[in-house]
This record gives C-alpha cells, structure tokens and sequence, in this order.
C-alpha cells in the first residue's frame, strides 16, 4: 500500500507514548530512533509488550510507510505519541 499512497500508522494502548521511564506516565518520548531504541532494549527500559509494537513499526518504516505512531487510543487524532524515525 505504501508504494501507492502516503501511509500513517498508529500503534493505540494504553499509555501516551513510549515511556523513558516505565513508572512515570509523563516520561513519554515524542521521537525514538532505532539505535536509542536499542539502548533502551539492552537497558531494560523497553521490554515485553511493547517490543513487537516498536519492532514492527519500525519494519513499517523500512518498507515505506511514510510515519509510524505510538499513542494512547484517546489521544488518535491529536499530534501527541512517541514518533518513530531514523538515526
């Protein structure tokens, strides 16, 4: 799809974004890179579920989707969530 329209998708959970620290729901990240995404695997900042969400946006992003979101299902339509990008 993404070779024919310009494609944004949304991750929607419970939380506002991707947490710096998992105990602090004002922590969120507005951008995360997959080489900080990698220091917060190995760091245990990231961890569990949220894993196959960061994984398969970032995929999503390799194979030309043009903006991928991780965000609370309440917050869908507003510019707020954790936006994945490159290094």
């Amino acid at each position: 799809m993404s070779a024919h329209f310009t494609v944004h998708l949304s991750f929607c959970f419970e939380k506002n974004g991707v947490l710096e620290t998992a105990t602090n729901e004002a922590s969120w990240l507005k951008t995360l890179t997959p080489s900080a995404y990698a220091s917060m695997v190995e760091s245990g900042q990231i961890s569990a579920g949220m894993l196959p969400k960061l994984d398969n946006g970032f995929k999503a992003l390799q194979k030309g989707v043009k903006k991928v979101s991780i965000k609370n299902a309440s917050n869908l339509l507003t510019p707020t969530g954790t936006t994945l990008t490159y290094d």
